[in-house]
């Protein structure tokens, strides 16, 4: 007995870091065996030899459930499928590839690059010789399978061509464009043999009967059209209250029902016979964006609210029956193997999981976990003594990062929170929720203060919050309006209404004189004593969730969508300062040193320039991978000489995320992170000069971790 659990735990152990152990075999040691669950018997034997610069503080989990991870794509992966048979599977990447998995060794049999574009869906023909490929170059390939080699390019959509599926029968290829044509095409000689218009918008799915009658498309502009195989349309399906789009559509078995989920969990039968349909609201609220359903019609699997977890609903029951999380990113496809064992999802990480679908491992997610559901976002407090994780479940924890103990849970929100954000002094905290008000709580007892908005106030929600200099205000932007609170009694200190849109950002500015947001789309500024707007710039924005602002509060540092340049604006006037820029760079996130007349700006290759705020000109420049760029100035020492000018140098001692799965240190890959170790959100305690020897990151599963890092042996390895 004893024999066999040292051999599951010994697969369990190779299946989860295979990968890893294959491209870099050292990494057993400083990986594998860190990451492995502290009950497995590999890690109680070969423990010794993990690596002595690091200890987790808080307790590690069980095995990622899924049971197999594929990596190899370069960028984001949109569709997954299986072989009719279960040996292989299919998936079509951002990085303008199709790729086919072997199941059995869990490796990339062929890599298919032909398309020009995004490739955004895949499928197998029944009997495995070909897969076909459809790309936003507005082309179709068929590959064989075989030898990897393209057989055959269909041409001829005049949009993206974003779904595909053969009939079973195998002699058709349906089709869907964002233009919102089908096409079926003959495969034994690639001819098109109808194309079917009729959709306003971009086709989501396409299916075929399984006696391969019939197509069936699903559309951006609500509607289902069911055609004859020849060209004729059958049904136009659409429910008169639902205006949103419909991303699935399924044949039953019996080729007498449609069947669709509608965003909100509510699924949706018609009747080929009579076109009557019937509705059924899940016990939950689900996405849709994507539904994959179970061959046998009883199960659904997709997401809610475009998480990270994949989940498998009973369609009988309307609940939940299935979590399956270990993504560090959203999940955006998945699909049934055809004899409904197996499940694989799709994911913005570039990974695809494999699952087990039997209804005998069906499990929900393990109750120890930190969270319930995926980690939205994650904080330290300013003195470097706490981090703080808000989560899709409502509930904020609270973390010592010095024993790695969660301190406390508070639980007042029921609604997923968007953002927490803390005082410089660390007394306070707001946390915003996207379907409720605002919560302000005291971290020296970790109690609710108050709670921020109510029937006298306009704001119900709030997307992000700032704390004033002082600690004495606290504002909120939402979606009509900006509300400034008095933080120890919580009355309302000044309201903005009329607001355009939901902010991705704001800042109190001028000694607190002033409020402003960015938007996508504007950046704006009142004069808080009296709400009198000042001005706008109205431009689109590069997505920073943040205000840059110089430490006088005069300056804001602002990024244009399209541009390359950081651009310095003048508060009270809205005047241009001057425009920093460097030949071939693009920047996407900058702030302002603290004491000096410095600006750093970090491109989207990770290279740091630091200019000169008087002159524009670039002192010194760098490649480097940064936790948080508000942390910059920690990472550096500056000196000044009137006659000599400045003298930068490079002190980057934080140990941080390099390519999404490695931890490093100044420049130097220490550690790689297993698949369901990736983070979701990643911080570091260092606030002040010195190495931050605590990370602490969120997991698309809702775990939390906590790392000490041991300066003394990352020095050692420096040197190495």
């Amino acid at each position: 007995m004893q024999d066999t659990t040292f051999v599951r735990d010994a697969m369990a152990f190779i299946v989860e870091h295979r990968f890893i152990i294959e491209q870099a075999p050292l990494q057993i040691y400083e990986s594998a065996l860190f990451f492995s669950p502290e009950d497995s018997l590999i890690r109680q034997i070969f423990g010794h030899e993990h690596p002595k610069w690091v200890h987790r503080l808080n307790r590690s989990g069980a095995y990622d459930v899924s049971l197999l991870t594929l990596e190899g794509h370069q960028s984001v992966v949109k569709s997954v499928t299986f072989s009719s048979d279960c040996r292989f599977a299919a998936s079509a990447s951002f990085d303008r590839s199709a790729r086919i998995w072997s199941i059995d060794t869990a490796s990339c049999v062929h890599t298919l690059e032909g398309h020009s574009d995004i490739v955004y869906d895949v499928s197998f023909s029944p009997d495995g010789a070909f897969l076909a490929s459809g790309s936003s170059d507005k082309t179709i390939i068929l590959w064989d399978t075989s030898s990897g080699v393209q057989s055959r390019k269909l041409e001829g959509h005049p949009g993206m061509v974003y779904t595909l599926q053969f009939s079973p029968d195998g002699k058709f290829l349906a089709s869907g464009c964002t233009e919102g044509e089908v096409k079926l095409w003959e495969i034994v000689d690639g001819s098109n043999s109808k194309t079917l218009s009729g959709h306003t918008e971009r086709v989501n799915q396409v299916d075929i009967s399984t006696d391969s009658k019939m197509v069936a498309s699903a559309s951006h502009d609500s509607t289902i059209r069911v055609w004859s195989i020849q060209g004729q349309l059958l049904h136009l399906l659409r429910k008169p209250d639902y205006t949103g789009f419909l991303n699935s559509v399924k044949f039953s078995k019996d080729c007498t029902t449609i069947s669709c989920v509608q965003s909100g969990g509510i699924i949706n039968q018609w009747s080929l016979m009579n076109n009557n349909v019937s509705s059924k609201k899940m016990k939950d609220d689900i996405y849709a964006e994507f539904v994959a359903f179970s061959p046998s019609g009883r199960y659904i699997a997709s997401t809610l609210g475009g998480t990270m977890q994949l989940a498998v609903w009973d369609i009988t029951s309307g609940r939940k029956v299935a979590d399956m999380s270990g993504h560090s990113e959203e999940v955006i496809g998945a699909a049934f193997s055809t004899d409904g064992k197996r499940l694989i999802s799709a994911n913005c990480d570039s990974m695809c999981k494999i699952w087990d679908a039997t209804p005998q491992s069906f499990a929900l997610a393990d109750e120890n976990r930190a969270h319930k559901e995926p980690v939205l976002c994650i904080k330290v407090s300013p003195d470097g003594k706490l981090g703080i994780t808000g989560s899709y479940d409502g509930a904020i924890s609270v973390w010592d990062l010095t024993t790695g103990a969660r301190e406390r849970q508070l639980k007042s929100h029921s609604g997923p929170i968007e953002d927490v954000c803390c005082s410089e002094s660390g007394k306070w905290l707001v946390s915003c929720s996207s379907n409720e008000n605002s919560r302000l709580w005291c971290m020296k007892t970790f109690t609710l203060r108050h709670i921020l908005g109510g029937s006298a106030d306009t704001l119900t929600s709030a997307k992000c919050a700032t704390f004033s200099s002082d600690d004495n205000m606290v504002a909120l932007a939402g979606d009509v309006s900006i509300i400034v609170y008095r933080v120890e009694t919580g009355e309302v200190l000044q309201t903005v209404d009329k607001f355009d849109e939901r902010p991705q950002a704001i800042a109190f500015l001028s000694d607190n004189s002033f409020v402003a947001t960015l938007t996508d789309r504007s950046f704006k500024i009142w004069q808080l004593a009296d709400a009198k707007f000042l001005w706008a710039m109205d431009r689109n924005w590069k997505r920073t969730n943040e205000i840059p602002t110089s430490p006088d509060g005069q300056l804001v540092a602002l990024l244009e969508s399209g541009t390359a340049q950081i651009d310095l604006w003048e508060v009270a006037s809205g005047g241009a300062m001057m425009s920093l820029e460097v030949d071939g760079k693009s920047f996407m996130r900058v702030t302002f040193s603290p004491n000096d007349n410095l600006v750093a700006g970090l491109t989207d290759d990770y290279h740091v320039y630091i200019f000169e705020r008087s002159t524009g000109s670039v002192l010194s420049s760098w490649k480097g991978d940064i936790v948080n760029i508000q942390d910059f100035w920690s990472h550096v020492q500056i000196t000044h000489n009137p006659d000599h000018g400045y003298k930068i140098v490079n002190t980057l001692d934080v140990v941080y995320i390099q390519d999404s799965c490695w931890l490093s240190f100044k420049g130097k890959k220490l550690m790689w992170l297993p698949s369901g170790m990736r983070p979701v959100s990643f911080t570091t305690n260092k606030r002040k000069a010195g190495v931050g020897n605590v990370c602490i990151w969120a997991h698309g599963t809702g775990h939390v971790s906590i790392l000490q890092i041991e300066p003394k042996y990352l020095y050692d390895f420096e040197n190495m």
